[in-house]
């Protein structure tokens, strides 16, 4: 997940940068008021703080349409103006380096891990400038390695607990558009497995659903060039131990050459009412010494998702099956009564009833085609195909004349 896709991420880094300039400069300038070492530079100390403030003002005003190259920029800027505090600051200059690892944490926790990267060195060459420019710091090769080195070590922790989050975030959003886009699909099965297939990098993915007469794929995202997930050795076994007992089952490679315990997938099961009803299976044509959390995080949210769409499937399959037997009874009770009004000569009433049995049918199939199109937006080619063509028994109803007249 990129950082700072959208104007609410941007808003934040900028307010968030604000807030280091704004306090970074109130604590320089507090230095200053308490009693200091007399060799330090007052004026030149005061600068830097002075600039920062400025900084603050477009940084809260326009700071959501900044885009993220810029705001790396200002990041850059506070660089700079740390190592012109610690130039000016004669004895004092060994306290400043510790706003270095205000930069880093910021780096880490809103950039990608390269441009935390360079933050970092962007740290260390400022600060092997502001020494060789300045001579009150004692032994300064001891403070540079260990300012520049816990700012590093902050980096890198933090880009590790970003990066988690952002993934996490980016699955939380995978789940949700595939959520929304499942609202007019009749059969979710190949959305839940293209997006844990994209969310996790797989090479297949396939839900598999338990039936009464045994196994159901019911969605697939596979590429063509690296086969199926059923095909993979381990797969099955694997996915019927999953259905077996609820829990989430490695898929381990067997083939001759992969060192015995690799990890080429993960069969996830996809829990109803607390019963395994399905199994979500994805492979990797590389193997893994072991399987990430996030790998695991998805693919249980992800068999959460499905578990949901399932149950919707159902349901809505019941419903159709409920307002074709109505239909069904509808037709079926007015033609009963049209004929048996025909066959008392009651031939007007008759007529009168089929009327009525077509109204009721066409009212019936009116709020059916009003449910698919709030449902889907509008009808799709092949809604309305019949799947068996109308056969009309002309014979028979020849012979029945013929008997009626005789």
């Amino acid at each position: 997940m990129r950082p700072g896709r959208t104007e609410a991420e941007r808003a934040l880094m900028a307010r968030g940068l604000a807030l280091l300039f704004g306090a970074g400069a109130t604590l320089v300038l507090v230095t200053l008021l308490l009693p200091h070492s007399s060799n330090t530079d007052e004026l030149g100390t005061a600068v830097p703080p002075l600039v920062a403030y400025v900084v603050c003002a477009p940084l809260l005003l326009s700071g959501s349409r900044m885009p993220v190259w810029a705001i790396q920029v200002v990041l850059a800027l506070g660089t700079a103006l740390i190592s012109g505090c610690v130039v000016f600051g004669g004895d004092n200059a060994s306290a400043y380096p510790l706003m270095y690892v205000w930069v880093t944490l910021y780096a880490g926790s809103f950039f990608s891990a390269p441009a935390a990267a360079l933050h970092v060195l962007n740290c260390a060459a400022c600060y092997v400038g502001a020494l060789q420019l300045e001579d009150a710091t004692r032994v300064p090769s001891v403070h540079w390695l260990m300012a520049i080195g816990t700012a590093g070590v902050a980096a890198t922790l933090m880009s590790i607990v970003a990066g988690r989050v952002r993934r996490q975030a980016s699955d939380l959003e995978a789940v949700a558009n595939v959520a929304n886009g499942q609202t007019i699909m009749d059969d979710p099965g190949p959305s839940v497995c293209a997006g844990l297939r994209d969310a996790v990098r797989a090479d297949a993915v396939v839900l598999v659903e338990a039936q009464d007469d045994g196994l159901r794929v019911a969605g697939r995202a596979e590429d063509p060039y690296t086969g199926g997930v059923l095909d993979r050795p381990g797969a099955n076994e694997a996915t019927l131990a999953a259905l077996a007992d609820g829990h989430t089952q490695p898929i381990l490679g067997t083939r001759a050459g992969r060192r015995r315990g690799d990890v080429v997938g993960l069969a996830e099961p996809v829990l109803r009412d607390g019963r395994p009803a399905a199994v979500l299976a994805l492979v990797w044509g590389k193997p893994r010494r072991r399987l990430d959390d996030h790998v695991r995080t998805a693919a249980l949210l992800f068999a959460a998702q499905a578990s949901v769409a399932l149950e919707r499937a159902e349901r809505l399959s019941a419903e159709r099956e409920r307002q074709a037997l109505e239909l069904n009874d509808s037709i079926v009770q007015g033609l009963a009564v049209a004929k048996y009004a025909m066959s008392t000569g009651r031939t007007q009433e008759g007529l009168d009833a089929i009327d009525d049995t077509l109204a009721r049918a066409r009212e019936l199939i009116t709020d059916q085609l009003e449910e698919v199109v709030r449902v889907r937006g509008e009808l799709r080619p092949g809604d309305l195909v019949r799947s068996d063509a109308p056969v009309i028994h002309s014979d028979r109803r020849a012979d029945s004349r013929r008997r009626r007249r005789g």
